[in-house]
């Protein structure tokens, strides 16, 4: 079902998996990338660095050769929030 075919639908006809199907393709090993590598480098990175979330992303991108996904978006927003106490 593409996103045009959904956008159709009545939305107690929509099937649930239509949305969620594009959500939740992250993979265990992206997780653990982020978990053991990203993440304290991100930390590193914030720490030494006075910089906004959009730098945040761009240089995650940008050193880790990763697409800027929503799940990576928000783990790096989390880490930023926790990390400046926003």
């Amino acid at each position: 079902m593409t996103v045009g075919q959904v956008a159709h639908y009545r939305p107690q006809t929509v099937p649930t998996r239509a949305y969620n199907v594009c959500m939740n393709n992250t993979t265990a090993s992206e997780v653990h990338l982020f978990d053991l590598d990203i993440a304290p480098a991100l930390r590193e990175f914030m720490g030494s660095n006075l910089c906004d979330l959009s730098e945040c992303v761009d240089w995650v991108c940008a050193v880790f050769d990763v697409p800027a996904t929503d799940w990576l978006v928000d783990r790096i927003a989390d880490e930023f929030e926790e990390f400046f106490g926003v």
